[in-house]
């Protein structure tokens, strides 16, 4: 459906770059509908991998993220999501069939052009804040795991080097990954979690 025009002022996928296959959603910029006088915070939830929603279009992930933040976050001016696989699919089934019938080529370059976007975003001044909204990942088929493994690091290492606050959203205590956001009240908690992902992944 369409985004909530009490809440989103506009849309970006992919940073508009229409020479990205709409198949992939490497980046969505949503900027919200807030009066600031300078500046403004942005916040980017890091999730598995996109589902429908795009620059005209929400998602239930999508919906339930920007909802929370309006609400919640005074100070946040826009959102990012970015995703550890960028592959869009709804379906845990069709998605590992999607990647199945990737190439190694197509793989590397999907990836590659993934943590050339998660270094972009990461590096920007406005990004203040990073959430680990992913879900745990483990019912996927090994080739999604060793990708998703692949962009945690990455991440972990241009934490390191920016020193953003890094949150999860409401911490799955048995699988200790960020939960998925979607039908989950804001709740942020600030953790440690960068020990404990590498613990589980690794």
């Amino acid at each position: 459906m369409a985004y909530n025009e009490e809440y989103v002022e506009n849309v970006i996928q992919n940073l508009g770059n229409k020479n990205i296959d709409d198949t992939y959603r490497y980046r969505l910029d949503i900027e919200l509908k807030k009066d600031f006088s300078e500046g403004g915070e942005r916040i980017v939830f890091i999730l598995m991998n996109p589902s429908v929603a795009n620059k005209n279009e929400d998602d239930p992930t999508t919906r339930n993220i920007i909802s929370n933040v309006f609400k919640n976050e005074s100070t946040v001016k826009s959102i990012v999501t970015l995703n550890t696989i960028p592959l869009k699919e709804t379906y845990k089934n069709e998605l590992n069939e999607k990647l199945d019938n990737l190439s190694d080529i197509e793989t590397s370059e999907m990836m590659e052009l993934n943590k050339e976007c998660f270094r972009t975003t990461l590096e920007e001044e406005e990004t203040t804040r990073i959430v680990i909204a992913t879900g745990d990942g483990s019912s996927r088929k090994r080739k999604f795991r060793e990708l998703q493994d692949e962009m945690y690091n990455h991440m972990y290492d241009i934490v390191d080097e920016e020193k953003h606050e890094l949150f999860v959203f409401d911490i799955n205590s048995v699988i200790e990954y960020g939960a998925h956001p979607q039908g989950k009240e804001y709740d942020l908690k600030q953790a440690t979690f960068k020990k404990k992902i590498v613990m589980q992944l690794k």
